[in-house]
């Protein structure tokens, strides 16, 4: 189906053929999530039937991120319950208290 938007970001008017169907246009129109409505497009064909954004309009406004540029993260956290926890406030005695 063709699909035309204007871009969010610089306001340019394009249209792409994205494989999608006016059934699932609607579902998105209706509240379903996009990614439900339209399982079968990847994330740059959504954000274009989201926002008209391209991907090259991604890469010119962005044009030095790369993921792999991010080793100065902290991964102190390991993703666990405990280390959630514990970054929001909520641990146990034994993360406050150190037994003196």
């Amino acid at each position: 189906m063709k699909i035309t938007r204007a871009s969010e970001l610089t306001g340019v008017t394009r249209t792409l053929d994205i494989p999608v169907t006016d059934d699932q246009i609607q579902a998105w129109l209706d509240g379903m999530l996009i990614q439900a409505a339209m399982p079968n497009l990847d994330a740059d064909q959504r954000e274009f039937v989201k926002t008209g954004i391209t991907p090259d309009e991604w890469d010119s406004l962005y044009p030095d991120e790369d993921p792999e540029d991010h080793d100065d993260l902290d991964e102190s956290m390991d993703g666990d319950h405990d280390s959630a926890m514990i970054s929001v406030g909520w641990g146990t005695d034994e993360d406050y208290f150190d037994g003196s």
